[in-house]
Order: structure tokens, then sequence, then C-alpha cells
């Protein structure tokens, strides 16, 4: 009895030990990797915390990337637009393509002159892209397009995110010749966020559990105004000209980047609105912001900033204000994307 009693001590003692140690023990947080891509002299420019990745696979010389995104397992995805200069006719086409880890993914079916894909998100193992091919407004699941409308105007899908099973896009679609702003869901149209009297344009949509938020921006003043929908009801992020690029929520905060013209200029300056409120990136010389991302409440911005020296732009992003240089102004270049994990 006393051995089993002995026994029970050491035990007692040894959980007490290591319960003990596993509250002492220090939790290192997961490094924070920040992805962007965009274009650098009309090629891809796709990167890793501001390191160049491998190059992707391009049928033709020029590119453009226009989203990123991430799966669980860590593979890159990135869609976008390839151009091919026709010698013969002095056209350029444009086809819309998008790649796995550098690699070149087959679209179904085969896109023809002009098509483009402007958006990615990874789900799973499920890929869904959202663009447009010869005017029809387009999403893709793995690679097997559906058209949202029908080519008798034009139209665009400029954005897509997955809330379960269901499938958004957001984007535009000619009436005739006034731009739309609409929202699609599940490949039908759910719906119509502007009357016709301005061009209007969707450039991004979020769902934030039952809210569906789109930003965008509307021909009105008569240039560009930035403006965000909430449940379909529109309110301006400005009174002047400007336009929002991307819409997010996090913590029921919503954040928007974008960009207004500086008062009495042609001059752009890059911003980003946290419930309405704006935030002004940058140096105050032709800067604009086409992404924006949360991570552990620090704000990532991306887009681009005019060099006075050169007047060329060049790549960067933002992290709470600070920048962070991506490419060496000898060319334009421009980040349309940034993911954080």
């Amino acid at each position: 009895m006393k051995k089993i009693k002995h026994i029970t001590v050491v035990l007692l003692m040894l959980t007490a030990f290591f319960s003990a140690c596993k509250k002492n023990k220090t939790e290192v947080p997961a490094a924070t990797v920040v992805y962007t891509a965009g274009n650098n002299n009309s090629r891809p420019l796709l990167q890793k915390d501001g390191i160049i990745m491998p190059p992707i696979t391009l049928r033709y010389t020029y590119s453009s990337l226009n989203g990123i995104d991430i799966s669980d397992n860590g593979d890159v995805y990135t869609c976008g637009v390839e151009e091919l200069v026709d010698f013969a006719t002095f056209n350029n086409l444009y086809y819309a393509s998008y790649w796995k880890n550098g690699t070149l993914q087959p679209l179904s079916p085969s896109v023809g002159d002009p098509s483009t894909v402007n958006d990615i998100k990874v789900m799973g193992s499920d890929i869904y892209l959202a663009g447009t091919v010869i005017g029809k407004a387009v999403v893709w699941k793995n690679g097997i397009a559906t058209n949202l409308t029908d080519g008798s105007k034009v139209a665009a899908a400029n954005s897509i995110f997955v809330n379960g099973t269901d499938v958004y896009a957001g984007g535009s679609e000619g009436n005739p010749s006034i731009a739309v702003a609409k929202i699609w869901k599940n490949g039908a149209l759910l719906s119509i966020l502007s009357d016709g009297a301005y061009s209007t344009f969707v450039t991004s949509i979020f769902i934030s559990g039952t809210d569906i938020y789109a930003c965008g921006f509307e021909n009105s003043v008569p240039e560009n105004r930035p403006v965000i929908w909430k449940n379909g009801a529109k309110s301006y992020l400005s009174t002047g000209k400007g336009q929002a690029r991307k819409i997010i929520v996090s913590n029921n905060d919503v954040y928007v980047a974008g960009f207004e013209y500086i008062t009495g200029s042609n001059q752009i300056i890059a911003k980003y609105w946290k419930n309405g409120v704006p935030v002004t990136i940058g140096q105050g010389y032709s800067s604009l912001l086409n992404s924006i991302a949360i991570k552990d409440g620090d704000v990532y911005v991306a887009g681009y900033e005019k060099t006075l020296s050169t007047s060329r732009n060049v790549a960067k992003y933002w992290k709470n204000g600070t920048a962070i240089i991506l490419s060496d102004g000898a060319s334009n270049a421009e980040i349309k994307s940034i993911i954080v994990k």
C-alpha cells in the first residue's frame, strides 16, 4: 500500500511539473509571409517577402498578374492576362490565364481575344476565377467557365468571393453604352447596384455574415468617384474624384483601398478608408492602392508610387504606413494584389 501511495505521489508531482512547464512555455508566433503580384515593364512580378519568386510559364512575352491566393498547403495561385503582339496586323491580342506555382493551367473552353482573369480565390481543392471573355462576364471553377452574361452588352466580372457553397462575382454590364454595376450569385444575377444614370463599376466584393459589401467607382463628377455598397445601399467615400479598388471586412471593421485625385491637379494620392475614415499613404506624388490585407491588426496595402526623378511607377506595399519598395524604378511597375499569411 505504501508503494502504491509513493508511485501516486510521484505521478502527481510529474504531472504538476509538466503542467507548469507547459504554462511557462513561450509560444512563438508563426512568421508572417507577404505575397504580392503585379507587373514590371509589362512582365509578371511575383514576390514573397519582397524576393522575386521563380518565373511563371508564359506563352507570350508580355503579361500582367491581377490576383494571387495561397492554398492551405502553400501552393501559389496567380491570375491575369497574357499579351501577344501580332506584328502582321500590328494589333495586340489579350488572353486570360492563371498559374499554379508558376505553371500555366488550362481554361475551358479555350479563351479568345480579348479576355482576362481579374481575380482568383482558392477554397480547399477548388480554384475560382472571375474575368471576361470576348465581352462576356465569366467565372471559372477549376478551369471550367460559366458565362454570367450573354454577350449582347459588354460586361466583366472583376471580383470573386466564395461563401460556403455560394459563389459571388462583382462587375459591370453595359446598358447599352453606360456600365451598370452588378453582383451575380451562383451564375445568376443577384442585384443591380446602379440605375444607369452614370457608368458605375464594381471592383471588389466581400461577404461578412449575411452582409454583402462591394466597392468601385461612379463616373458622376464627371470623373470617377469612389463608392461602396452594403446590401445594395450606396455611400460615397469622398466628395472628390477617385476610385475604390478593394474592400475587406476584419473584426467588423470595413477597409477599402483606392485613391483620390489631389485637389487642383491631375495627380492621385493613395488612400485607404477604415469605416469611411480616410488614411493617406505615400509621399503625396501620384500613388494608388489596388489591394489591402489585414493580419494580426496590421494593415497591409499595395500599389505603386511615382518617383519625382524619373516619373516612373515604383511597385510598393506599405505595412502600417511604412513603405517596402518592390521595384527599382527603371521601368513602370505596379502591385495588383497582396496576400498575407
